[in-house]
C-alpha cells in the first residue's frame, strides 16, 4: 500500500516536471472578437483539450494571457457557448480586442 502511495507520488511529480512553464499576466477583462476561424478554444494553451468552436464575429471576453510553450500568446477567454458560459484558450491573433479597451 505505502509502495503504491509512493509509486504514484513519484509519477506525479514526472509528470509536473515535464510540462511547459507558462508566463501569467495580471490582466484586466476585455470585450474582443474572433476574427477569423473557426477557430479551437482550448482548455489549454497550445495543445489543450478541444472545448468549442469560434466563428469569426463570436463575441468573447478576454479574461487573462499567457505565453504557450508555442512562444505565442495566448487569451484566456470567457464564451457563452450553448446555453454556457466556459473558459479555454486561443492564440491572441484570432481575436480582435474591441475599440475603448485597453
Amino acid at each position: 500500500m505505502i509502495l503504491a502511495a509512493i509509486c504514484v507520488a513519484l509519477a506525479a511529480a514526472c509528470i509536473s516536471i515535464l510540462e511547459e512553464p507558462m508566463t501569467v499576466y495580471a490582466y484586466t477583462p476585455v470585450a474582443a472578437t474572433i476574427n477569423d476561424g473557426p477557430v479551437q478554444l482550448r482548455n489549454a494553451p497550445v495543445n489543450g483539450t478541444k472545448l468549442a468552436l469560434l466563428y469569426p464575429g463570436d463575441n468573447v471576453t478576454v479574461i487573462n494571457e499567457t505565453t504557450g510553450s508555442d512562444g505565442r500568446v495566448w487569451y484566456q477567454l470567457q464564451v457563452y457557448y450553448k446555453g454556457n458560459t466556459i473558459t479555454g484558450y486561443t492564440r491572441s491573433d484570432f481575436v480582435t480586442i474591441q475599440n475603448g479597451a485597453s
